[in-house]
């Protein structure tokens, strides 16, 4: 087990989402004899715990092993489904070996949380602008608020310091969002901040088209991309990503910055 914790720390994995786990039924034959599905280990290791489980009725055989269980339960930080916010950038299959009268394949997707990693091909769209002015909050509270909206699909959030009547130093808590997404955006804003009110405007946007490439230099690998707008074209890089390798090749950002710019741009 402490081999997987050790992979995922040299993958840079942060967070392991699962989905519902899938048992079949009926029973198996193993070394110790003929049991039911789920197996004693894994109905044993079920007990007390948050795990979703359900079973097919259809599939007479086991899906669900009990050393699976065991890693999934160890290593996973949420279980449900993939959130709004993440790019998937690469998808791998495990396929095992037993007849179960469906595709008998695990699958693992490697996501990126910035929706700024997203393929972009249209050159225009529309977003939504919301604002909510805050004098009774705390920076706590702000911060919060702010990480729930960027999990839950805003394309931006940024504060402005206000002043409002009376003289009270206040914020201006502003986001932007597909319009699709206005609504429940604006259920998080009344839940997670004092806010009585949002303005919304609806607003036309010219963006770049843009996709995204891991490139592999030898300071480290990195994210760069590529953006592109009526024949005009250049490239950008992410500055979590530029902060972790001058680190490592203990080197100052902006120097960094420049030699992986360079080297991108002629290769």
């Amino acid at each position: 087990m402490v081999g997987f914790f050790i992979g995922l720390k040299l993958l840079k994995i942060e967070k392991v989402i699962c989905g519902t786990l899938v048992d079949g039924s009926g029973t198996i034959k193993v070394a110790h004899g003929v049991m039911p599905v789920p197996v004693p280990a894994v109905m044993q290791m079920r007990m007390n715990s948050e795990v979703p489980f359900r079973q097919r009725a259809d599939v007479l055989t086991e899906l669900v092993t009990p050393t699976g269980f065991g890693i999934i339960k160890c290593i996973t930080d949420v279980f449900g489904g993939i959130p709004g916010n993440l790019v998937v950038e690469q998808v791998g299959y495990g396929f095992g070996t037993r007849e179960t009268g469906s595709l008998n394949a695990l699958r693992g997707c490697l996501c990126n949380s910035l929706l700024s990693n997203q393929r972009v091909t249209q050159e225009q769209d529309q977003v939504v602008l919301m604002e909510t002015n805050l004098d009774n909050i705390t920076g706590e509270q702000l911060s919060d608020a702010t990480q729930v909206l960027l999990e839950k699909g805003a394309k931006d959030v940024w504060t402005e310091p206000i002043i409002m009547k009376k003289g009270r130093p206040a914020y201006k808590l502003c986001l932007l969002a597909a319009p699709t997404k206005s609504e429940e955006l604006v259920k998080i804003l009344f839940a997670k901040t004092p806010s009585i009110g949002v303005r919304q405007q609806l607003m036309d946007r010219k963006i770049m088209q843009r996709s995204v490439k891991a490139v592999e230099t030898k300071f480290g690998n990195i994210h760069v991309k590529y953006l592109s707008y009526d024949g005009f074209s250049k490239i950008s890089l992410e500055h979590d990503e530029l902060l972790d390798l001058a680190r490592k090749n203990k080197m100052a950002v902006s120097e960094l910055t420049n030699r992986i710019m360079e080297f991108v741009q002629n290769n």
